[in-house]
Order: structure tokens, then C-alpha cells, then sequence
């Protein structure tokens, strides 16, 4: 694997690692209820195949 693999995968981990739950929490803090039914309809990252 190169270098551009190796960065690939080290911003995935920091993105699902720190960033998304970051910007969730901010999110519900202002929307509330009303984010965590949009998360639970939509997905969180990837949209939801199966319902």
C-alpha cells in the first residue's frame, strides 16, 4: 500500500474517530430530538439501504 492508501485510511479514522461524533453532538445540542430521528431515518455517514 502507498502513501496516498496509508493517508486515505488515517483520514477515515479521524473523521469516524473524532470529527462526526464532534459535529453530532454539536447538532443535537441545537436540533435535539428532531436530529436524532433524522439520523435514525437517514444514517449517519452512508445513507441507509434497508429500512
Amino acid at each position: 500500500m502507498g502513501r496516498a492508501g496509508l493517508l486515505w485510511i488515517g483520514g477515515g479514522l479521524l473523521m469516524f474517530g473524532h470529527r462526526i461524533p464532534h459535529e453530532e453532538a454539536g447538532l443535537i445540542d441545537k436540533f435535539g430530538d428532531e436530529y436524532r430521528q433524522y439520523i435514525w431515518r437517514t444514517g449517519r455517514l452512508l445513507p441507509k439501504l434497508i429500512r
